[in-house]
């Protein structure tokens, strides 16, 4: 077994199907041979916290530290850290997505997403992945940690680009994109995450598959992308599993070493 001691976990399409609400079993026994190998578990996500509330009890109970809303909050046991959007910016993008009429959850600096409106297609889609939808509120100005709105209009996303120089903007999953404060990604998440373990980066391995995993699949001592996996993702990747629903990171553990069959 290669230095591997902690493994970071995208949920949806990777360790979490969908479909069924629940990590394919090979998954749950891969985490279990893992741990009992001493390595850590942690989920690195674009979901709020909140929005994990409806995972599976012994899904959450098997991760070691959570980094979500894209890298820019991180859980330990111990300790909250967040990385706040600029709020100048944060009211500009927003006057410019309720100007275009455009769909958005923002999360706020105390961990509590919303959606700025009542869209029956938005809420469709956070029930169908998370079980759940955030509570409907309009944006007060507060300050914020995390911003998914939902558009593929490329002149749209130039705006948002062009008034919000200091924060990251990623477009990925189709109409899907997300806004964080400058330099924060998965990756970032990630590399914090590790130096609050006190572990390098090459001992961390890291699961995703879409495009917004690809900076902690790069990152990573070793990426491993899922078979479902979007070629940004792949192109990322040291190496392409078998797909979620055919025990593909279980068969990356085994592949790597990682666990024994």
């Amino acid at each position: 077994m290669n230095d591997i001691r902690i493994v970071f976990l995208d949920i949806d399409g990777t360790s979490y199907q969908n479909e069924i609400h629940d990590a394919p079993a090979s998954t749950k026994l891969a985490f279990q041979k893992l741990k009992q190998q001493g390595v850590k578990l942690a989920v690195c996500t674009s979901r709020t916290y909140e929005e994990m509330a409806k995972l599976p009890a012994d899904y959450r109970a098997a991760m070691d530290l959570v980094v979500c809303s894209n890298g820019a909050r991180i859980l330990t046991r111990t300790a909250d850290r967040m990385r706040r959007m600029n709020r100048d910016e944060t009211r500009q993008v927003i006057a410019c997505l309720d100007r275009l009429h455009l769909t958005y959850r923002y999360e706020d600096e105390h961990g509590h997403g919303y959606l700025n409106e009542d869209a029956p297609d938005k809420s469709a889609i956070f029930r169908r992945l998370y079980s759940l939808v955030p509570p409907v509120k309009r944006y007060e100005g507060e300050r914020l940690i995390h911003l998914l709105f939902y558009t593929t209009d490329p002149a749209v996303l130039e705006q948002i680009a062009a008034c919000s120089p200091h924060e990251t903007l990623i477009h990925f999953a189709g109409m899907v994109n997300e806004l964080t404060k400058k330099g924060v990604s998965k990756a970032s998440g990630m590399r914090r995450a590790c130096q609050l373990l006190g572990l390098r980066m090459d001992q961390a391995a890291a699961f995703g598959d879409n495009g917004n995993d690809a900076s902690m699949l790069k990152a990573a001592g070793i990426g491993v992308a899922m078979g479902n996996s979007d070629e940004t993702c792949r192109q990322a990747a040291d190496y392409v599993t078998a797909r979620i629903e055919e025990d593909g990171l279980y068969q990356a553990c085994l592949h790597y070493g990682w666990i024994r069959p």
